[in-house]
């Protein structure tokens, strides 16, 4: 019998987006045309407007052109998605939103009002010097914005966050009026090709980085993996799980690589604490009810019962491998300091 290729349908993205959340996606909303436009506002502020717009054609593989360039399409469809054909779309719109609050955050801008501020409000000369030399290569400003986002998250938690740039330091410092130390964070992020045997040099070069700010601390390597996982994605499931709230699988690839950077954190590299690896897994879930993580609450809607909803969903996940014999041990609640965060948004109609 012969295929017939499902014709595609038109929707447009909600007039309100659910925000980035950190843990947790929170059910106030923030306009969606207001935050894409925000978002090319902060990305211009950065790389200065021209830059958009000047040879493009050198440009298509840096992830902020490609961000900067799905804002101005979708505002040029007033929000218009095709699917299925635009179904690859969705996770990159989850990782524009959560990208748009990392660098809010790290900006001191205000998503709320979407007043702008200024990344000069991180670090200083030296930081901003380091920021505008590596931003313009693709790989760099990957690297660039693992940084930001653990920075942002602590920001999100009321942390002050210090940035370094100075041979020999790491990457930046958070305090807690929780913690009687320091966290003292050096930020790596792993490329496709990177072999078992980086991790040895990464931790190691860590290690030295946070002795060498001469304080007592937990000593923290942030290490972005999501490259190495080759496992295919969690497919679409009819309706959302009753088990949200349990633990999702960690990836095998993860898996893996915990076992490694724990073998390089048994006896040497002891200025580490620990290290938290870091991931991102995209989901799509269509359901005929909507899970509302904040409340725990079953919504169905009431006019329409067939009424179909997808609520697609970046986890940024962690798992922290922690030093059998460090200086100083980790704090106990892995949740106080390692990184997780969410962005989310509902689309009615399915997927």
């Amino acid at each position: 019998m012969k295929r017939t290729k499902t014709p595609d349908s038109f929707i447009r993205l909600p007039h309100q987006l659910l925000p980035p959340g950190f843990p947790d996606p929170d059910f106030h909303t923030v306009e969606s045309d207001s935050l894409l436009r925000f978002y090319v506002v902060i990305l211009e502020h950065l790389f200065g407007a021209n830059w958009f717009i000047e040879h493009q054609y050198h440009k298509q593989s840096h992830p902020a052109f490609q961000q900067w360039k799905l804002c101005r399409e979708l505002a040029a469809r007033q929000g218009g998605i095709q699917l299925p054909s635009d179904r690859p779309m969705l996770p990159q719109l989850t990782t524009l939103l959560l990208d748009t609050l990392i660098l809010s955050l790290v900006s001191h801008s205000d998503l709320q009002t979407f007043s702008l501020g200024t990344l000069a409000n991180y670090g200083d000369a030296n930081v901003q010097r380091r920021i505008h030399g590596v931003k313009l290569r693709p790989q760099s400003f990957l690297d660039l914005m693992t940084e930001f986002a653990y920075a942002a998250w602590h920001l999100s938690k009321g942390h002050s966050v210090t940035a370094f740039e100075r041979d020999g330091l790491a990457d930046l410092r958070a305090d807690s009026p929780e913690f009687p130390l320091p966290f003292i964070a050096d930020c790596k992020r792993i490329r496709p090709d990177t072999s078992s045997k980086r991790f040895h040099k990464i931790i190691g070069k860590a290690n030295k980085q946070i002795k060498a700010h001469g304080t007592p601390c937990y000593g923290i390597v942030l290490i972005d993996v999501a490259s190495q996982i080759t496992e295919p994605p969690r497919p679409p499931v009819i309706e959302l799980p009753s088990d949200m709230g349990q633990p999702w699988p960690i990836p095998t690839a993860i898996e893996g690589i915990s076992c490694e950077v724990a073998r390089q954190l048994v006896s040497d590299n002891s200025s580490v604490s620990g290290a938290i690896l870091i991931w991102d897994e995209h989901l799509i879930h269509g359901s005929s009810v909507l899970y509302m993580p904040s409340s725990n609450v079953i919504w169905r809607p009431g006019v329409n019962p067939n009424l179909r909803i997808a609520v697609v969903t970046l986890l940024r996940r962690s798992l922290v491998v922690r030093h059998k014999q460090p200086i100083v041990p980790l704090p106990d609640n892995d949740a106080k300091f390692a990184i997780t965060q969410t962005a989310a948004f509902r689309i009615f109609g399915g997927i």
